[in-house]
C-alpha cells in the first residue's frame, strides 16, 4: 500500500458518494453503481480497515436505494465480513446481526452464509453464546451436503472416464490394471450408498481379472481380483444388504451363509 494508492481509493470513495446520491429509492439504475463500486473495493491495494468502512458505506447506500433488496445486501455484507478482523468480535456480531435483518427477502445460502462465515471467526466465548447457532450448523450441513454432492458428480464423470477407456482396445493392459484400481479408490462408500459400492468394486475386480488373464496372461493377477471380488466386495455387499429393511430376511441370510461360509451352512440350517 502506498500514498498513492491510498489517495486514488479516497477520490474513487469520494466519487461514489457523489454518484450515489443522485439516486432515489427504487432507481435501479443505481445496481450498476454499487455493483461496480464494490468490485473496486476489493481490487483496491489499500489495508482492509479501509475496505471495510467503504463497504460500510456502500450498505448504507443499499439499504436507502433498495431497502427490500435482502439479497443484494447479503451478497455486499458477506464481502464486508471478509474484510473484517477476528479482532473486531463486535462488529463480527453486528454484521450477523445484519444478515438475520435481511434474511426475509434472501437466499439462505446468501444470509446462511453470512451468519457461517461470522462464526468462523469468532472468539471461544462468542462461539459458544453466538445466538444464531442454529442457523449456522444448518449452513454448515447444508453446505456438506452440497460439496458431498459435487464430489459424487466429480466421482461419477471420473468412473465414466475409465469405463471408456477400459472398453477402449487402444488402451494398454497395465494401464487399464491403473485405471481399475483407481476406480476402487473412487468408489467410496461415503459417496456411494455401500451395497452399490462394494457390487461395482466387485465388477471392476472381474472386469481386471479377465484382463490379467487374456491380455497380460498373469493368472497370479486375476486369482488376485477374483479373490478380492468375492472375499472382500461381493462379502460387503451382502452383509450390507442383510442390514437392509428388505434384506433381512430368513431366505437371504441363508443365501449369504450358502455363498460364503458353505462350511458352516449345513451344520447351522441342520
Amino acid at each position: 500500500m502506498t500514498t498513492t494508492e491510498d489517495t486514488r481509493f479516497e477520490i474513487a470513495s469520494f466519487k461514489f458518494k457523489e454518484a450515489a446520491k443522485q439516486f432515489v429509492e427504487g432507481d435501479e439504475a443505481a445496481l450498476s453503481l454499487l455493483e461496480t463500486r464494490q468490485f473496486e473495493i476489493m481490487d483496491a491495494a489499500v489495508d482492509k480497515a479501509k475496505k471495510a468502512d467503504a463497504f460500510d458505506y456502500v450498505l448504507n447506500e443499499i439499504e436507502r436505494i433498495f431497502p427490500r433488496a435482502d439479497s443484494i445486501y447479503c451478497q455486499a455484507l458477506e464481502k464486508r465480513v471478509a474484510f473484517t478482523p477476528a479482532k473486531e468480535q463486535t462488529t463480527l456480531l453486528r454484521l450477523a446481526q445484519c444478515a438475520y435483518m435481511h434474511r426475509r427477502g434472501a437466499n439462505f445460502s446468501l444470509y446462511g452464509k453470512v451468519i457461517y462465515d461470522v462464526y468462523q471467526k469468532l472468539d471461544s466465548q462468542n462461539k459458544k453464546n453466538y445466538p444464531f447457532l442454529n442457523i449456522k450448523e444448518a449452513y454448515r450441513k447444508n453446505k456438506l451436503k452440497k460439496e458431498k454432492e459435487a464430489e459424487y458428480e466429480d466421482r461419477c464423470q471420473r468412473l465414466n472416464e475409465i469405463d471408456f477407456y477400459l472398453s477402449d482396445e487402444q488402451t494398454a493392459p497395465e494401464k487399464k490394471i491403473s485405471l481399475v484400481d483407481e476406480a476402487l479408490d473412487l468408489l467410496q462408500e461415503k459417496y456411494f450408498k455401500r451395497v452399490k459400492a462394494n457390487e461395482i468394486k466387485a465388477d471392476y475386480c472381474r472386469t481386471a481379472a479377465k484382463i490379467c488373464r487374456e491380455e497380460l496372461f498373469d493368472e497370479a493377477g486375476a486369482r488376485y481380483y477374483e479373490s478380492k471380488a468375492f472375499n472382500e466386495y461381493e462379502r460387503k455387499a451382502s452383509n450390507a444388504f442383510l442390514r437392509t429393511p428388505q434384506g433381512n430376511t430368513p431366505e437371504n441370510r441363508k443365501k449369504h451363509m450358502q455363498k460364503f461360509h458353505p462350511e458352516r451352512c449345513q451344520s447351522y440350517y441342520n
